[in-house]
């Protein structure tokens, strides 16, 4: 019997513990919670609000896993060589359809042309388009990355596109001021919005700063500067050849005046 009641005691004991430690685990949750400051007063996942989703979850051909992969190498190696080979004869660096175009003038528009090709502005321009999914059709056989310009409705692509910005997270918090203590109006989910026009010297200001954005469905808020992906931003397409996958073109900016030619 003693055996017995030293057990129950032990038991009793260790449960108590347990229940304590979620007691404190909870509390500090509701903390944390607490802590943010929260005052949800708008719906973003309803219209006249828009998210733009990632792909998700796409049929890659073997070939294609293979060259994605052996890009993005290239790309973290920083290997000038193996980006050359990679490069389709015709690699365009613009939208101006007159603009010369190949290996060569993809290498001088990049700077890859000179000893220092390791500092040139193409690796990381090219590691941020490859951070974000792209859009991949088996049947034109085609990549487009990132997603958050291919995947756009054409009705953000209006005189505003230079203010127009994908969000890439979800539950990124839109701040009533600018200000990380103030009241969080709504959280966003890979929602399409437009930064503020009084809003200034963006591309100078740091990832974590608040900047003024106003949504699709006119909810004005800040949020950091991080999560906003811009619409204009550096795209790339690759393309199916004969020799294997190619990148077709990296370039950037509205295509208004001059239009890439068709597959």
């Amino acid at each position: 019997m003693r055996t017995s009641n030293s057990y129950i005691r032990c038991c009793i004991k260790k449960h108590a513990g347990i229940a304590i430690l979620m007691v404190l685990v909870t509390a500090f949750i509701l903390a944390a919670c607490a802590g943010e400051n929260l005052d949800i007063r708008y719906d973003l996942s309803a219209e006249p609000e828009y998210q733009l989703f990632p792909p998700g979850d796409q049929a890659f051909g073997e070939d294609f896993t293979e060259a994605l992969e052996e890009f993005k190498t290239i790309v973290k190696n920083r290997n000038q060589h193996e980006l050359e080979h990679f490069l389709d004869e015709n690699v365009r660096t613009s939208f101006d359809v007159e603009y010369p175009t190949g290996p060569d003038e993809f290498n001088d528009a990049w700077l890859l042309d000179t000893q220092d090709y390791k500092i040139s502005a193409v690796w990381e321009v090219l590691e941020s388009v490859l951070s974000l999914e792209g859009v991949y059709d088996a049947g034109a056989g085609t990549y487009h990355s990132p997603y958050t310009y291919f995947a756009c409705p054409d009705r953000f692509k209006d005189d505003n596109i230079d203010l127009c910005f994908a969000v890439t997270a979800e539950g990124v918090n839109l701040y009533e001021k600018k200000d990380l203590k103030s009241k969080i109006i709504a959280r966003i989910d890979y929602n399409i919005v437009y930064l503020d026009v009084d809003e200034r010297d963006y591309n100078e200001k740091p990832p974590t700063e608040l900047v003024k954005i106003n949504t699709a469905g006119g909810v004005i808020g800040y949020v950091q500067k991080q999560y906003l992906h811009s619409l204009v931003d550096n795209r790339i397409l690759m393309h199916r050849t004969e020799d294997g996958w190619r990148l077709k073109y990296l370039v950037s900016g509205r295509m208004y005046e001059w239009y890439l030619p068709e597959e």
